[in-house]
């Protein structure tokens, strides 16, 4: 079938005279509806001052070659298009045919593509001026997660961000040490979690880099915790994942959104993935000050 709308309009009157199948499907108005009509009555320029474009590109040069319009369906969306027209004569008859095809979803590609582009070079930027913090190069554990997950949260667009820490003590115990509500922009109360209870979601965060659960409640990783944390807190999709120290998991970096089901896409899924590295990092950084402290310490005590 031809993926392109061509009709006929009568040049005198503007009236159509005929219009094929693809029209009708496209614009969801039957044949009965249209013909006899004119555009204006059925109101399917989308932007009248297109219409007034192509109709002076006709009036001057007789021909419109893929001229970008959109149209507006009966039920009131809007469809992206490239347009062409051209005036000829059939007989005594001036008629105008015109051809359209339908670029909505090449648009909605572009725009992701756009997206994409803007959203990877803010995360890079986000990360950049996180890396050279001197809160988190000075190993300054407390504020250097908080600005962490503030970060994470906004560069995101994400309702909380949160760091868990596995217990020193209690190695079955994840531990939720800094966390950011970006709506309230409160700090997330402390709380635990015990592996027993959820070993799916331990296995998980074990065996994967990420955990990107877009259906929190119903995700075999996430549903363990369902009604005891996500759906209390409204949490519908989350991305998580671990961090390392020295071969051994030492904790998850935890992402949350509320609202309609999200789909995380794979440059959020890396950017995830690098904040828990950072954590990492800042975990090291804290351990030299500590080492550091610890070494001035003994020489003044040597001193005196």
């Amino acid at each position: 079938m031809n993926p392109d709308t061509i009709t006929l309009n009568d040049l005198q009157n503007g009236r159509y005279i005929q219009v094929n199948e693809h029209f009708s499907e496209m614009l969801e108005y039957s044949k009965e509806e249209v013909i006899g009509k004119i555009p204006l009555e059925l109101g399917i320029w989308n932007n009248r001052k297109d219409r007034e474009k192509v109709m002076e590109i006709l009036a001057k040069d007789g021909i419109v070659r893929d001229y970008e319009v959109q149209f507006k369906k009966k039920s009131g969306e809007v469809v992206d298009t490239l347009l062409s027209a051209k005036h000829l004569n059939i007989g005594d008859n001036r008629i105008t045919v015109a051809i359209a095809r339908d670029i909505t979803q090449k648009k909605v590609a572009i725009r992701e593509r756009e997206e994409q582009s803007r959203r990877i070079t803010l995360h890079a930027q986000a990360l950049m001026e996180m890396a050279t913090d001197p809160e988190f190069v000075s190993g300054n554990l407390e504020s250097g997660a908080k600005k962490i997950v503030i970060m994470a949260s906004e560069v995101t667009d994400c309702d909380r961000a949160s760091i868990w820490i596995f217990n020193k003590d209690d190695p079955n115990t994840l531990t939720l040490v800094v966390g950011w509500d970006r709506k309230t922009q409160t700090n997330l109360e402390k709380m635990n979690m015990t592996l027993s209870s959820y070993p799916k979601y331990f296995q998980a965060i074990r065996k994967d880099r990420f955990v990107d659960a877009s259906d929190a409640i119903h995700d075999p990783r996430t549903s363990e915790f369902a009604d005891v944390y996500s759906r209390p807190l409204g949490i519908s999709s989350l991305l998580d994942a671990p961090f390392f120290l020295r071969g051994k998991i030492r904790g998850v970096v935890c992402l949350e959104h509320g609202g309609e089901l999200r789909r995380w896409r794979g440059y959020e899924k890396q950017f995830v993935v690098t904040i828990a590295e950072q954590v990492t990092q800042l975990l090291l950084n804290a351990e030299r000050k500590e080492a550091k402290e610890e070494l001035e310490k003994d020489g003044k005590s040597q001193d005196f």
